[in-house]
């Protein structure tokens, strides 16, 4: 099937935030914010409307790792140090935004501390799990309640297949976890170990089936129906896994010598992109390319910096009609650079749809509060002071006084009264 492919062009610019190199770059769930971590800061962005809505200062570490939780109400980073944080509502701006920053501490909360620097991040949206590799391990965290978690599993280590006499091997590091399509797995990529996948619902982690690399793996992804895997090689290209069931197997390398520079022993991002027909993959010489995974073919270069720097860090996503990009470089000092790329089609219906429903939704934001005061003042007023109760049968009585009680709890819980004795009929 022939596909017009997606041609990208910048959107914004973010200089200045990050003061040195961005560790990890992140899309919501509903694609309309991204999240970016680098060395003492956390930085939240609106991608409809290209901009910096949020961000946190850290003092005490780096944060190295994030990724989102079900909804843009969680986002979960790991620090340099081992510790793990919850961010809550970190998208909500306005007043809330403002008191972050004078009071970080009242949104983000501590729930974890783990053995080395995290390295990656993942949430299970369907297990509520979080897969955390962190220093030459891998562990599988449950939430409990908001600040309390269980350790669900801890992956045993993977073992070379053979050592040669008195060869020392490398201690593990996992650089990627992904999502497995079967139940209570979770795939890990380990740099020289391989791919191994585990079975997660065991304290220990029992190894399921594993790949041997055919190169050392740098960082890697899992297309969307679970079926291939593709990793930054470390060396000149992008190496191709089968992760079917009757074929387990390294498959191919794509190589992209032609658009590298000399030194390619950095680690690279790798996103599956277009509904897996593409790869999106970082770039030692500041310019990450869109790679067709059926023609090996470069399809499009995304002009990042004019210098040869290290753009390591990419994310995708899509967003009604549209579909963005972000890149990030590292080891520029203050000229560190976040930019968001956009795609779109030739719909003008569905631009103009588009830009209706974000109306909508800009007004429900700012209107929304003030609507649910009106109608408890209403309830309030038609219901409780006019005596309506009285006029109706035992049934629908009932039920209007469950609603008079939670319109009195919505009413109470804006005055900051308390209100939880008031939702008992």
């Amino acid at each position: 099937m022939n596909r017009k492919p997606w041609k990208y062009s910048l959107e914004k610019t973010f200089m200045g935030l990050h003061q040195d190199s961005v560790s990890c770059l992140a899309f919501s769930p509903c694609g309309q914010f991204l999240a970016s971590c680098g060395k003492g800061r956390v930085c939240i962005y609106s991608v409809s409307r290209s901009k910096v809505i949020r961000y946190y200062d850290i003092v005490d570490a780096s944060p190295v790792a994030l990724t989102w939780g079900d909804t843009t109400d969680d986002l979960y980073v790991g620090y340099s140090n081992g510790h793990l944080w919850q961010y809550q509502r970190p998208t909500r701006g306005g007043l809330r935004s403002m008191l972050a920053r004078f009071f970080p501490s009242a949104d983000i909360s501590e729930f974890g501390v783990l053995e080395g620097s995290i390295l990656k991040m993942t949430w299970g949206s369907r297990s509520r799990h979080l897969f955390v590799a962190h220093g030459s391990s891998a562990t599988v965290l449950r939430p409990v309640t908001k600040l309390a978690w269980d350790i669900v599993s801890e992956l045993d280590r993977p073992e070379l297949p053979y050592t040669a006499l008195g060869f020392q091997p490398p201690a593990p590091c996992p650089v990627g976890m992904h999502i497995s399509g079967r139940r209570n797995q979770i795939i890990v990529a380990d740099r020289d170990y391989g791919i191994n996948c585990y079975d997660f619902s065991n304290i220990r982690g029992i190894k399921c089936w594993d790949i041997a690399p055919g190169n050392r793996i740098g960082m890697s992804d899992v297309s969307h129906d679970c079926t291939s895997l593709a990793a930054w090689n470390l060396k000149d290209g992008l190496d191709i896994y089968t992760l079917s069931p009757s074929r387990r197997k390294y498959k191919e390398t794509i190589s992209l010598q032609d658009n590298l520079g000399e030194n390619t022993n950095v680690f690279l991002d790798v996103a599956f992109i277009h509904d897996d027909f593409d790869l999106l993959v970082g770039s030692n010489v500041g310019q990450p390319v869109i790679v067709n995974l059926r023609s090996h073919h470069v399809v499009q270069k995304l002009e990042h910096s004019p210098v040869n720097c290290i753009v390591s860090i990419v994310a995708y996503t899509r967003l009604g009609n549209r579909r963005y990009i972000a890149t990030a470089d590292r080891e520029l000092g203050t000229e560190t650079t976040v930019k968001l790329w956009v795609a779109k089609t030739d719909s003008h219906l569905w631009n103009f749809i588009s830009r209706i429903l974000e109306g909508f939704r800009r007004v429900w934001k700012q209107l929304g509060t003030l609507f649910l005061i009106l109608i408890v003042l209403f309830v309030d007023r038609i219901i409780i002071q006019e005596g309506l109760l009285s006029w109706h049968s035992r049934p629908i009585r009932s039920l209007l006084a469950l609603i008079v009680n939670l319109a009195e709890g919505v009413r109470d819980l804006a005055t900051s009264t308390s209100w939880s004795a008031k939702l008992k009929l």
